[in-house]
């Protein structure tokens, strides 16, 4: 069994060496044996990944924002946090943000440095058990994409499987990432 981490605040595969290395032991040992079929279970766990979850609704905030702003004309991809642009943003999102906000002497919001408005939206964003689905979803998802465009295995020899039962009971969902077995 082989358990590659994933990025924790999206489902992204890290760019690490090892990693790289492994699924693509994984990727040319089951391209050369044809019969070879990989299982692949995402996983995700609510304490070590509510931080990047919550990270990755923040960017969704800001991102929705930029929608609003600029429509249709909207570029895919993400800001730089440290621009401009992102300090806007992230202050209109903390604007209309539902949260307990400090206030000034006349008791209307106090404006704050983008470093104190990200900690305060980031307090307050909730983190669900569906949350942690998703991101173990996303994470099957980035494995078998990357098997399938990079490692050379058909799609047919890889198959997603959630963790059972019998599995959660035994072992929890004490790791991060996705777990690889061969069928």
């Amino acid at each position: 069994m082989l358990i590659v981490d994933a990025d924790l605040r999206l489902a992204r595969l890290p760019g690490s060496f090892l990693c790289c290395f492994c699924m693509l032991a994984w990727a040319s040992s089951a391209s050369h044996c044809s019969s070879l079929k990989l299982d692949i279970t995402g996983q995700a766990n609510i304490q070590r990944d509510a931080e990047g979850i919550r990270l990755n609704k923040l960017s969704g905030l800001v991102m929705d924002e930029k929608r609003r702003v600029a429509g249709k004309d909207a570029q895919k991809g993400g800001i730089d946090p440290e621009s401009e642009e992102y300090a806007e943003l992230l202050g209109e999102v903390y604007r209309q943000a539902k949260i307990k906000k400090p206030r000034n002497l006349v008791g209307l919001a106090k404006s704050l440095p983008v470093g104190e408005m990200e900690k305060l939206l980031l307090e307050n964003i909730d983190v669900k058990q569906e949350d942690v689905a998703l991101l173990a979803s996303n994470r099957e998802t980035a494995v078998q994409r990357w098997m399938t465009d990079y490692g050379g295995i058909s799609p047919e020899r890889l198959f997603r499987r959630a963790l059972t039962d019998k599995e959660v009971r035994e072992n929890g969902r004490e790791d991060n990432g996705v777990r690889f077995s061969l069928r």
